[in-house]
Protein backbone atom coordinates (compact mmCIF):
# COMPACT_ATOMS: atom_id res chain seq x y z
CA UNK A 1 0.00 0.00 0.00
CA UNK A 2 2.86 2.38 0.84
CA UNK A 3 4.43 1.78 -2.58
CA UNK A 4 1.12 2.56 -4.28
CA UNK A 5 0.74 5.83 -2.36
CA UNK A 6 4.34 6.81 -3.16
CA UNK A 7 3.76 6.12 -6.86
CA UNK A 8 0.58 8.19 -6.87
CA UNK A 9 2.47 11.06 -5.23
CA UNK A 10 5.12 10.81 -7.94
CA UNK A 11 2.22 11.06 -10.41
CA UNK A 12 1.65 14.56 -9.04
CA UNK A 13 -0.85 14.02 -6.25
CA UNK A 14 -0.43 15.25 -2.71
CA UNK A 15 -0.89 12.83 0.18
CA UNK A 16 -4.60 13.54 0.67
CA UNK A 17 -5.37 13.35 -3.05
CA UNK A 18 -3.52 10.04 -3.31
CA UNK A 19 -5.43 8.67 -0.29
CA UNK A 20 -8.82 9.64 -1.71
CA UNK A 21 -7.99 8.31 -5.17
CA UNK A 22 -7.00 5.00 -3.59
CA UNK A 23 -10.20 4.92 -1.53
CA UNK A 24 -12.30 5.46 -4.66
CA UNK A 25 -10.38 2.71 -6.45
CA UNK A 26 -11.24 0.33 -3.59
CA UNK A 27 -14.88 1.41 -3.30
CA UNK A 28 -15.73 1.76 -6.97
CA UNK A 29 -18.59 4.21 -7.56
CA UNK A 30 -19.45 5.78 -4.20
CA UNK A 31 -21.16 8.86 -2.74
CA UNK A 32 -19.24 11.39 -0.69
CA UNK A 33 -20.77 10.14 2.56
CA UNK A 34 -19.30 6.68 2.05
CA UNK A 35 -15.87 7.97 1.03
CA UNK A 36 -15.80 10.38 3.97
CA UNK A 37 -16.83 7.67 6.40
CA UNK A 38 -14.27 5.17 5.13
CA UNK A 39 -11.45 7.70 5.13
CA UNK A 40 -12.41 9.55 8.30
CA UNK A 41 -12.63 12.83 6.37
CA UNK A 42 -14.80 15.93 6.56
CA UNK A 43 -17.21 16.29 3.64
CA UNK A 44 -16.26 19.91 2.98
CA UNK A 45 -12.58 19.03 2.57
CA UNK A 46 -13.48 15.95 0.56
CA UNK A 47 -15.51 17.93 -1.99
CA UNK A 48 -12.56 20.28 -2.56
CA UNK A 49 -10.18 17.39 -3.18
CA UNK A 50 -12.65 15.58 -5.45
CA UNK A 51 -12.98 18.76 -7.48
CA UNK A 52 -9.20 18.92 -7.96
CA UNK A 53 -9.03 15.23 -8.90
CA UNK A 54 -11.83 15.76 -11.43
CA UNK A 55 -9.95 18.72 -12.95
CA UNK A 56 -6.94 16.44 -13.38
CA UNK A 57 -9.14 13.88 -15.12
CA UNK A 58 -8.60 11.28 -12.41
CA UNK A 59 -12.15 11.13 -11.06
CA UNK A 60 -15.52 10.98 -12.84
CA UNK A 61 -18.90 11.95 -11.43
CA UNK A 62 -22.49 10.86 -12.08
CA UNK A 63 -25.83 11.10 -10.31
CA UNK A 64 -28.28 8.49 -9.09
CA UNK A 65 -31.44 10.31 -8.22
CA UNK A 66 -30.31 13.27 -6.14
CA UNK A 67 -27.07 11.70 -4.94
CA UNK A 68 -23.71 12.43 -6.58
CA UNK A 69 -21.41 9.45 -7.02
CA UNK A 70 -17.67 9.62 -7.68
CA UNK A 71 -15.42 7.02 -9.27
CA UNK A 72 -11.66 6.79 -9.89
CA UNK A 73 -10.52 6.23 -13.46
CA UNK A 74 -9.06 2.85 -14.45
CA UNK A 75 -5.33 2.14 -14.04
CA UNK A 76 -4.91 1.97 -17.83
CA UNK A 77 -6.25 5.52 -18.06
CA UNK A 78 -3.57 6.65 -15.59
CA UNK A 79 -0.94 5.24 -17.92
CA UNK A 80 -2.51 7.00 -20.90
CA UNK A 81 -2.42 10.33 -19.06
CA UNK A 82 1.27 9.88 -18.26
CA UNK A 83 1.96 8.92 -21.88
CA UNK A 84 0.29 12.15 -22.99
CA UNK A 85 2.35 14.10 -20.46
CA UNK A 86 5.51 12.40 -21.69
CA UNK A 87 4.80 13.32 -25.31
CA UNK A 88 4.08 16.90 -24.27
CA UNK A 89 7.34 17.11 -22.30
CA UNK A 90 9.31 15.62 -25.19
CA UNK A 91 7.80 18.24 -27.49
CA UNK A 92 8.72 20.99 -25.04
CA UNK A 93 12.30 19.70 -24.87
CA UNK A 94 12.58 19.72 -28.66
CA UNK A 95 11.28 23.31 -28.77
CA UNK A 96 13.68 24.41 -26.03
CA UNK A 97 16.64 22.87 -27.87
CA UNK A 98 15.69 24.86 -30.94
CA UNK A 99 15.51 28.19 -29.12
CA UNK A 100 18.51 27.63 -26.80
CA UNK A 101 21.03 29.12 -29.30
CA UNK A 102 18.82 32.19 -29.69
CA UNK A 103 18.62 32.62 -25.92
CA UNK A 104 22.42 32.37 -25.67
CA UNK A 105 22.80 34.94 -28.46
CA UNK A 106 20.84 37.62 -26.61
CA UNK A 107 22.81 37.28 -23.36
CA UNK A 108 24.82 40.29 -22.41
CA UNK A 109 28.58 39.62 -22.68
CA UNK A 110 28.93 41.54 -19.41
CA UNK A 111 26.60 39.21 -17.54
CA UNK A 112 28.23 37.63 -14.49
CA UNK A 113 27.52 33.93 -14.20
CA UNK A 114 26.39 33.05 -10.68
CA UNK A 115 28.88 30.91 -8.77
CA UNK A 116 26.39 29.92 -6.07
CA UNK A 117 22.89 28.62 -6.75
CA UNK A 118 20.14 27.57 -4.38
CA UNK A 119 17.52 24.85 -4.86
CA UNK A 120 14.52 24.13 -2.68
CA UNK A 121 11.76 21.53 -2.46
CA UNK A 122 11.27 18.26 -4.29
CA UNK A 123 11.37 19.72 -7.80
CA UNK A 124 14.43 21.80 -7.02
CA UNK A 125 16.33 18.81 -5.62
CA UNK A 126 15.29 16.67 -8.61
CA UNK A 127 16.54 19.38 -10.97
CA UNK A 128 19.92 19.50 -9.22
CA UNK A 129 20.27 15.70 -9.30
CA UNK A 130 19.52 15.72 -13.05
CA UNK A 131 22.37 18.21 -13.52
CA UNK A 132 24.70 15.89 -11.63
CA UNK A 133 23.62 12.91 -13.76
CA UNK A 134 24.67 14.85 -16.87
CA UNK A 135 28.29 14.34 -15.77
CA UNK A 136 30.30 11.19 -16.34
CA UNK A 137 31.39 10.83 -12.72
CA UNK A 138 30.98 12.17 -9.21
CA UNK A 139 32.05 11.51 -5.62
CA UNK A 140 29.61 11.68 -2.74
CA UNK A 141 28.96 11.45 0.99
CA UNK A 142 25.49 9.94 1.23
CA UNK A 143 22.98 9.22 3.98
CA UNK A 144 20.08 7.22 2.45
CA UNK A 145 18.20 7.32 5.75
CA UNK A 146 17.41 11.03 5.49
CA UNK A 147 17.06 11.32 1.72
CA UNK A 148 14.80 8.30 1.17
CA UNK A 149 12.56 9.31 4.06
CA UNK A 150 11.71 12.52 2.19
CA UNK A 151 11.88 11.72 -1.53
CA UNK A 152 12.11 7.98 -2.24
CA UNK A 153 10.98 8.32 -5.87
CA UNK A 154 13.50 11.03 -6.70
CA UNK A 155 16.40 9.06 -5.21
CA UNK A 156 15.33 5.79 -6.86
CA UNK A 157 15.27 7.59 -10.22
CA UNK A 158 18.74 8.99 -9.52
CA UNK A 159 20.13 5.54 -8.66
CA UNK A 160 18.46 3.86 -11.66
CA UNK A 161 19.85 6.45 -14.08
CA UNK A 162 23.32 5.94 -12.64
CA UNK A 163 22.92 2.18 -13.11
CA UNK A 164 21.73 2.55 -16.70
CA UNK A 165 24.38 5.07 -17.76
CA UNK A 166 27.12 3.22 -15.83
CA UNK A 167 28.47 6.46 -14.40
CA UNK A 168 31.74 6.41 -12.47
CA UNK A 169 30.61 6.90 -8.89
CA UNK A 170 32.37 6.71 -5.55
CA UNK A 171 30.19 6.99 -2.47
CA UNK A 172 30.83 6.89 1.23
CA UNK A 173 27.59 5.93 2.93
CA UNK A 174 26.56 5.86 6.57
CA UNK A 175 25.81 2.54 8.21
CA UNK A 176 22.06 2.00 8.50
CA UNK A 177 19.37 -0.46 7.32
CA UNK A 178 18.37 2.07 4.63
CA UNK A 179 21.96 2.23 3.42
CA UNK A 180 22.17 -1.56 3.15
CA UNK A 181 18.92 -1.61 1.15
CA UNK A 182 20.32 1.10 -1.12
CA UNK A 183 23.60 -0.77 -1.64
CA UNK A 184 21.75 -3.92 -2.70
CA UNK A 185 20.09 -1.96 -5.52
CA UNK A 186 23.40 -0.83 -7.03
CA UNK A 187 23.77 -2.60 -10.41
CA UNK A 188 26.42 -0.37 -11.95
CA UNK A 189 29.89 -2.01 -12.10
CA UNK A 190 31.45 1.49 -12.03
CA UNK A 191 29.61 2.42 -8.83
CA UNK A 192 31.98 1.96 -5.87
CA UNK A 193 30.95 2.45 -2.28
CA UNK A 194 32.46 2.29 1.19
CA UNK A 195 30.69 2.26 4.51
CA UNK A 196 31.67 5.03 6.89
CA UNK A 197 32.63 3.90 10.41
CA UNK A 198 29.58 3.81 12.70
CA UNK A 199 30.84 6.74 14.74
CA UNK A 200 30.52 8.99 11.68
CA UNK A 201 26.99 10.22 10.97
CA UNK A 202 26.35 12.78 8.24
CA UNK A 203 23.14 14.79 8.22
CA UNK A 204 23.32 16.16 4.68
CA UNK A 205 24.59 14.82 1.36
CA UNK A 206 27.64 16.15 -0.47
CA UNK A 207 28.25 15.53 -4.19
CA UNK A 208 31.44 16.60 -5.97
CA UNK A 209 31.47 16.72 -9.78
CA UNK A 210 33.47 18.68 -12.35
CA UNK A 211 34.36 22.03 -10.80
CA UNK A 212 31.18 22.09 -8.70
CA UNK A 213 30.08 20.81 -5.33
CA UNK A 214 26.52 20.40 -4.05
CA UNK A 215 25.33 20.25 -0.45
CA UNK A 216 21.82 18.84 0.04
CA UNK A 217 19.74 18.84 3.21
CA UNK A 218 16.46 16.93 2.96
CA UNK A 219 15.15 18.36 6.21
CA UNK A 220 14.39 22.00 7.00
CA UNK A 221 12.24 22.30 3.87
CA UNK A 222 14.67 20.41 1.60
CA UNK A 223 17.36 22.85 0.48
CA UNK A 224 20.52 22.54 -1.58
CA UNK A 225 23.47 24.79 -2.40
CA UNK A 226 25.51 24.39 -5.59
CA UNK A 227 28.92 26.07 -5.62
CA UNK A 228 31.11 26.45 -8.69
CA UNK A 229 34.70 26.93 -7.57
CA UNK A 230 37.84 25.07 -8.61
CA UNK A 231 39.60 25.92 -5.35
CA UNK A 232 36.74 24.72 -3.13
CA UNK A 233 36.31 21.56 -5.19
CA UNK A 234 40.05 20.81 -5.09
CA UNK A 235 40.04 21.10 -1.30
CA UNK A 236 36.93 18.95 -0.93
CA UNK A 237 38.25 16.30 -3.33
CA UNK A 238 41.48 16.14 -1.34
CA UNK A 239 39.50 15.57 1.86
CA UNK A 240 37.39 12.94 0.08
CA UNK A 241 40.49 11.14 -1.24
CA UNK A 242 42.08 11.06 2.21
CA UNK A 243 38.98 9.55 3.78
CA UNK A 244 38.40 7.15 0.85
CA UNK A 245 41.92 5.74 1.21
CA UNK A 246 41.64 5.47 4.98
CA UNK A 247 38.48 3.33 4.89
CA UNK A 248 38.69 -0.32 3.97
CA UNK A 249 36.72 -1.54 0.97
CA UNK A 250 33.20 -2.87 1.68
Amino acid sequence: MKDILNTLREFGLNSLEAKIFLLLTELGSAPVSVVAGRGGLKRTNLYNVLEKLAQKGLVTEHEKGTIRYFQAIEPDSLIQIQEQNRRKIEGNIRDLKEIAPSLDAIKSPLMIKPKVRYFQGKDGIANLLDQILANESFDAFFNPETSYAMYPGVLDNFLNNGNIRKLRIREMVVQSPEAESYIKRIKNPNHQYKRLPKKYVIYSDTLIFGNRIAFISYKEGAIAVLIESEDIVRSQKMAFEMMWKSIKAA
